[in-house]
């Protein structure tokens, strides 16, 4: 039997890297079946109910060493059965750190001390670091440099750069 890891045969791989114009695995960029491949699937299991026959369906149309395992093969009838297609639903995205909240906290807390690093701060208000630099920069327009002028300008100095300038 050949090694599945991840829905992907080891066999067919090593075969796909041998033979570089023939692809022998069918799979989507992430290792997740295509939609047309899910549907044939679906189709090819709807014709005899059997897992094995619709491998070897698979096998043959595809003209593949690899066919999806069992668990797949019923996940996608058993989605098809309840929703009525194939495709995978969108993942919520996780909640925005950068609520106005958090926001208002990151200013109330640093302008009680502002020589507060990012790194005391973050670990005080339960925010990632990389959250809080992200507050600092786009929302509160606070940047971890300032820029300072290191000698300040005289009339002699003004002077002397009109003189040059104008001979």
């Amino acid at each position: 039997m050949n090694a599945v890891v991840h829905g992907k045969c080891d066999r067919c791989h090593k075969q796909s890297e041998l033979k570089t114009n023939t692809p022998v695995c069918k799979m989507a960029d992430n290792g997740r079946l295509a939609v047309d491949l899910k549907v044939k699937v679906v189709l090819f299991y709807a014709e005899t109910k059997i897992i094995v026959a619709t491998q070897r369906s698979f096998r043959a149309h595809f003209s593949t060493r690899w066919a999806p395992c069992k668990q797949i093969i019923y996940r996608l009838c058993q989605q098809f059965e309840i929703n009525g297609f194939v495709l995978e639903k969108k993942r919520p995205r996780p909640a925005s750190v950068r609520k106005p909240a958090n926001v208002e906290a990151v200013r109330v807390a640093l302008t009680r001390s502002p020589s507060k690093s990012t790194r005391r701060a973050s670990a005080e208000l339960g925010i990632s670091r990389r959250s809080l630099q992200r507050i600092l920069h786009s929302d509160l327009h606070l940047f971890p440099y300032k820029m300072t002028i290191l000698h300040k300008l005289t009339a002699v100095d003004k002077e002397g750069k009109q003189i040059v300038a104008s001979s």
